[in-house]
């Protein structure tokens, strides 16, 4: 995707290509996505060459023979992304603990290490489903303090979680 503007509160998934399946070639701001799943057959199956404010995103279960999640991108902020050991501000790369990504469902579990752990985005109000951002989801001090989830999710007690257990706990 060659692009330019502002990319937010998007699920990234399952796509294909031989470079950057995920997001490739911009020059953009890509704040609050979750970008999971994709394949590269060379580099970076969740960025790729991505210049701009990359900021409270989420890139897990990518893959590619060469940096499978971030590739020539710049320093992302904030974000949680697997098997990361590169540079940038608050990132984590704990599991985000979705409901259930195999099928779909990339909605954060009350355990999720991306509650609370964004930074403060501006003209993001609202995530993919439409709930208000930011939300204090945890009182534990994570991100910078503004409350903003990583990922297109932003965590509210769903009824479904009462009774639900997790080896992360």
């Amino acid at each position: 995707m060659y692009c330019s503007g502002i990319i937010q509160n998007n699920i990234i998934a399952s796509n294909t290509a031989q470079v950057g399946a995920g997001v490739s070639w911009s020059s953009c701001t890509l704040q609050n996505n979750t970008i999971y799943g994709n394949a590269a057959g060379m580099y970076g199956g969740g960025l790729f060459a991505a210049r701009g404010k990359i900021r409270n995103n989420i890139l897990w279960q990518n893959t590619a023979t060469t940096d499978t999640q971030v590739c020539y991108s710049d320093p992302p902020q904030y974000c949680c992304i697997q098997g990361w050991t590169g540079g940038g501000t608050g990132n984590i790369s704990w599991n985000p603990l979705f409901y259930d990504a195999a099928h779909g469902d990339f909605r954060l579990t009350a355990n999720s290490p991306c509650i609370d752990a964004g930074g403060i985005v501006s003209g993001v109000k609202t995530d993919f489903k439409g709930d208000a951002r930011p939300r204090n989801g945890t009182t534990k001090p994570r991100g910078d303090g503004s409350d903003y989830d990583i990922g297109a999710d932003e965590y509210y007690y769903h009824a479904t979680e009462a009774g639900r257990w997790s080896l992360y706990r």
